[in-house]
This record gives structure tokens, C-alpha cells and sequence, in this order.
């Protein structure tokens, strides 16, 4: 009877564990918290990744050609801007020689 026990509350404590895993989403690590507000040439980010829905702040994650990552607010009118441009950037196929 008490490996009975042992064996249900382990089963129950999986699922608990398993169903709370995909709540989680990316996590708060993907979020920005600290922005720049200073605009950003073209020539200095390679690339951006749009934050989660889940942030509190919706914000893309700019990398630049150094390496770095920057947090920029996405309702900024040069955040869009810039976007914009890296979007027809990457649709002309334009390459970046990193």
C-alpha cells in the first residue's frame, strides 16, 4: 500500500512538473528591462529578435556587429524605422560579411 502511495504521488508530482513547463514560455532571461534610447545606424546591427509576447515591455533585441546585444523599445519611431530597414535588407539578400 505505501509503494502504492509513493508511486501515485510521484506520478501526480510529473504531471504537475510537465504541465507547468509549457506555461513558461521563453522565460523572463529573453526579456529587455534596460533600453537604449539612442537611435542606432543600420551599419552597426546585423540582426534583431522581436522580444516574447509574454514581456512586459514589447522590445526587440538588436545585435550588433561587435557582438553585443541591445534592447530597443519597439514603439519608438526609430526602432521601426530601422526594422523596416533590416527587413528590406534581408529581402533584397543582402549579406553582412560576419
Amino acid at each position: 500500500m505505501s509503494s502504492y502511495l509513493s508511486l501515485s504521488l510521484l506520478a501526480m508530482l510529473l504531471v504537475a512538473i510537465t504541465s507547468t513547463e509549457g506555461l513558461r514560455g521563453s522565460g523572463s532571461s529573453d526579456c529587455c528591462y534596460r533600453f537604449n534610447m539612442n537611435p542606432v545606424p543600420q551599419t552597426r546591427v546585423v540582426s534583431y529578435v522581436k522580444t516574447s509576447q509574454q514581456c512586459p515591455i514589447a522590445a526587440f533585441r538588436l545585435k550588433t556587429v561587435n557582438g553585443r546585444y541591445m534592447c530597443v523599445k519597439s514603439s519608438v519611431q526609430w526602432v521601426k524605422d530601422l526594422i523596416n530597414e533590416l527587413d528590406a535588407r534581408k529581402i533584397s539578400g543582402e549579406t553582412t560579411n560576419l
